[in-house]
């Protein structure tokens, strides 16, 4: 698309910026400069457990990225997706020493997806496979509509509460294979690391788990 079309295309769609929503200059990209400068960057290291080897957060789950989370999620704001996959390949790039074999991500239920038309993880999931130069599989499927994790109290209850949703497929490309698995969102890594369970009984060698937000709560 030539300056003229791309100018066009701004006058009736305006570029907004996905975190508070001002309008962008030409020279920005997806985020203003305000935001730029105040991005609750995750700066620290998470602790891995028995499913999960590494986890790659990139923002605190707090004011504007939860807000942006939440649009993303529930307000139709798919196109967020190519931002945030940006910055997760990015974390991951600038963390990761050994290179995956596979980019997967946790699925949402079928009637979720008809409520929102999209699988807002297979979204970053394509993005950051894209950015990774790394092959995009589909490795899960949700095979239980449980509780939404959100609506559960302790870690403990949210773990159960996971507990056989999901279900390996292409399992015969996983094995011995290293994965990094996509999400949008942790709190307390229970629904992360069941998936990743899932993926290690189907043969995976490893799993890390990238995200774009974090807060974690036991």
């Amino acid at each position: 698309m030539g300056w003229m079309g791309e100018g066009i295309v701004n006058l009736f769609y305006p570029r907004k910026c996905v975190f508070c929503r001002k309008l962008l200059r030409r020279h920005d990209v997806h985020i203003c400069v305000d935001c730029h400068a105040q991005l609750p960057i995750y700066m620290g290291d998470v602790g891995n457990n028995a499913y999960i080897t590494q986890i790659y957060p990139v923002m605190y789950y707090e004011n504007l990225i939860r807000q942006s989370l939440l649009r993303f999620k529930f307000g139709g704001q798919a196109q967020y997706g190519k931002c945030y996959g940006v910055w997760m390949a990015a974390k991951v790039k600038a963390k990761s020493e050994t290179p995956f074999d596979y980019v997967c991500w946790v699925p949402i239920s079928k009637k979720r997806r008809r409520e929102r038309s999209y699988d807002q993880g297979y979204l970053l999931a394509k993005e950051v496979a894209e950015q990774l130069q790394v092959p995009l599989i589909h490795a899960l499927v949700k095979i239980r509509n449980n509780t939404k994790q959100s609506t559960v109290g302790s870690y403990d209850a949210r773990k159960a509460n996971v507990l056989g949703v999901y279900k390996g497929i292409n399992v015969e490309k996983l094995k011995e294979k290293r994965l990094l698995l996509v999400d949008d969102i942790m709190t307390t890594g229970a629904t992360c690391s069941e998936a990743a369970r899932v993926l290690l009984s189907e043969g995976a060698k490893e799993v890390c788990c990238s995200v774009f937000a974090i807060k974690l709560e036991k």
